[in-house]
């Protein structure tokens, strides 16, 4: 008994010794991980300028990056882009919906401390390339870029929505829940002047009236005054067809193939662009539909059985004006005596006169009253 109590005391003594001997090299890696941490920072913060107030610095860009969020401080990985007080989204990336990014906000926040203008919503940017830069955020969390392009604005200044503002250079950054409009990025780089009162920011370029503003709520927040597009506009973000001729063809009402090139060629159409060129259909069955003339009526077994009981009327047009203008013919037939009357017009307008003529010849002749008037409702003004 007293042997098997000394064999476990001797494996445990062996087990702690081990765990001393790891808990020391853990140590002296963490303390090699934080002097690190200290050189890259101060080798960034000697060779680049300081950044506005509450950012941190920016050292040059790395050759690669993953797509997705780190959640741990990444000193060896180097940082291009800084999102000032930006926070991360919740969204799983492979959820259908991301793309739309549901939990975002639809608001512009005019942030001092970003470098660049930013944005979580794919569907805005026009004109997209992709992109991958690395970006840290205000809790040193690292995001990446997937994407560059322009986002056409439409500023309200005294409550009336004035002409629309394009920013360029737009991040697509998916793991953002924030837009970020650049303040810093816009007066050193574009040339814009911006004023700040009490409660508002206004943008001018260069100086005079201002493009847009921003107004600054109790937090100190300052966010851009905007009519917000419904979404139902950017439904094209969520289709799974290519965008050819054919899906502009059906989106248009069915236009004829030539015109949808020519709203190509010349880009006529704003965001109209193919992503294939594959060569339309040429059978487009809605439109033979469309375009197919109805079969005849059947022949109706009942007709009248007394004068003026039921009247016929139809509009015909003649290729060449007459000597006097005439362009027209009306006929009214009578279905029981299969009586004809017709007048000449000089205008679809001139209908109902010549209605009014066959009306009082009719019933002054037959002592009877019309009673029922039918055409092949063709629009012709009675």
């Amino acid at each position: 008994m007293t042997s098997m109590t000394c064999s476990v005391n001797n494996q445990q003594c062996q087990a702690f010794k081990q765990a001393k001997v790891n808990a020391k090299a853990n140590q002296g890696r963490s303390r090699c991980y934080k002097h690190a941490n200290k050189a890259s920072e101060a080798s960034a913060s000697s060779t680049t300028p300081s950044a506005p107030s509450g950012s941190s610095t920016i050292t040059p860009a790395a050759s690669t990056a993953p797509g997705n969020a780190q959640n741990t401080t990444q000193s060896a990985q180097s940082v291009t882009e800084f999102a000032g007080n930006a926070s991360l989204h919740s969204v799983d990336s492979s959820d259908p919906l991301c793309p739309l990014q549901l939990d975002a906000h639809a608001d512009w926040n005019a942030d001092t401390g970003t470098t660049s203008h930013m944005t979580p919503h794919h569907h805005w940017l026009q004109n997209y390339a992709p992109k991958c830069v690395a970006i840290k955020l205000a809790d040193n969390n690292i995001v990446y870029s997937t994407g560059v392009g322009t986002v056409v604005f439409s500023p309200v200044i005294n409550e009336k929505t004035v002409r629309s503002v394009e920013f360029t250079r737009v991040l697509h950054v998916p793991d953002l829940r924030n837009n970020l409009l650049s303040v810093l990025y816009l007066t050193r780089n574009i040339g814009f002047t911006v004023h700040i009162i009490a409660f508002q920011m206004s943008f001018e370029h260069p100086t005079g009236t201002p493009l847009f503003v921003a107004s600054i709520s109790n937090s100190n927040a300052a966010f851009l005054d905007s009519s917000i597009a419904p979404l139902a506009e950017y439904a094209y973000a969520a289709t799974t067809l290519p965008l050819n001729i054919d899906l502009w063809h059906r989106r248009l009402a069915h236009h004829h193939l030539a015109g949808i090139r020519t709203l190509l060629d010349h880009k006529l159409v704003t965001g109209m662009h193919l992503d294939s060129k594959s060569a339309p259909d040429p059978i487009c069955e809605p439109c033979l539909a469309g375009k197919m003339h109805s079969n005849p009526f059947p022949s109706s077994q009942w007709h009248a059985t007394r004068p003026l009981e039921l009247v016929h009327s139809d509009v015909h047009q003649v290729p060449y004006p007459s000597f006097s203008g005439f362009r027209y013919w009306v006929t009214f037939i009578d279905d029981y005596s299969r009586y004809w009357f017709g007048l000449s017009i000089k205008a679809k307008s001139d209908v109902f006169e010549a209605f009014k003529q066959f009306k009082a010849y009719a019933e002054n002749q037959s002592k009877r009253k019309i009673k029922i008037l039918r055409d092949d409702k063709g629009g012709d003004p009675v």
